[in-house]
């Protein structure tokens, strides 16, 4: 029996906070990677040769490796190769190869320090990990539906907490409270007529802006992780704050 995606995230959680502490290699990034690039830990190279992330064993690699078949995304079409893959004595060895395999190749020295997970999913794509097409979006659902981002704010000193809800793109949701919409995450309010038609049916103005109501259904168009661990929502109509710096929870 493989392991969950739970059970494989709660076994690397350690070694992936600690390895963005030295790094500075995100931790989201890494994590999602390895859940995606292993199949939750239960692929036939993970088993075979604890290689968490499918990195290939080229001719610079003097470890030991294995030879495996994998599908290549060449011009537009999958195709079954044979191809030689690093091996590691364990899945700690294969996550700190990972970030060294990062660290030492200049393509990827964009990434370090990179302290978004969104924009280090673009990053990674970009520079050439993976020839999938999908893999950036892949990447960042994978953030989203772990909340692995938290992992990234908890390396970087913040508190170890559960986050619910997992706010979800494409999703409505229901304010708890009157909000001001903001022209930003923590920008400057905008006024009434700055909403669309159907959010300044739902809103008021005050002295200071906009305000939609409590009980307004909202569609949630991006979603913006702060330093601090606030998570801010872009609706139609702006910006609101769908969770605080404290943790507290303004939708449901």
């Amino acid at each position: 029996m493989g392991y969950t995606a739970e059970q494989f995230l709660s076994i690397i959680k350690p070694s992936v906070i600690a390895d963005m502490q030295k790094t500075r290699v995100l931790a989201s990034l890494t994590a999602a990677q390895a859940l995606i690039e292993s199949n939750k830990g239960n692929s036939g190279l993970t088993q075979k040769a604890n290689n968490l992330f499918g990195i290939k064993a080229n001719s610079k690699w003097t470890g030991p490796f294995v030879t495996m078949k994998t599908k290549e995304n060449v011009n537009g079409q999958l195709i079954t190769v044979d191809a030689k893959f690093r091996a590691y004595g364990s899945w700690q060895e294969s996550i700190n190869d990972h970030s060294n395999f990062l660290l030492t190749n200049k393509r990827y020295a964009n990434l370090i320090g990179v302290t978004d997970y969104k924009t280090a999913c673009v990053l990674v794509k970009q520079d050439g990990y993976a020839t999938s097409a999908t893999y950036t979006k892949t990447l960042t659902d994978t953030i989203e539906k772990y909340n692995l981002w938290l992992w990234d704010l908890e390396a970087m000193g913040g508190k170890s907490v559960p986050f619910t809800p997992g706010f979800i793109a494409g999703q409505i949701y229901t304010l708890s409270k009157n909000m001001y919409v903001r022209n930003a995450p923590e920008g400057l309010n905008l006024a009434l007529a700055d909403l669309t038609e159907n959010g300044k049916a739902n809103a008021f103005e005050d002295e200071n802006g906009a305000v939609l109501r409590k009980g307004t259904r909202v569609t949630v168009k991006e979603i913006r992780v702060l330093d601090t661990g606030a998570v801010w929502l872009r609706i139609p109509s702006g910006w609101i704050c769908g969770r605080g710096a404290s943790g507290k929870v303004y939708i449901d």
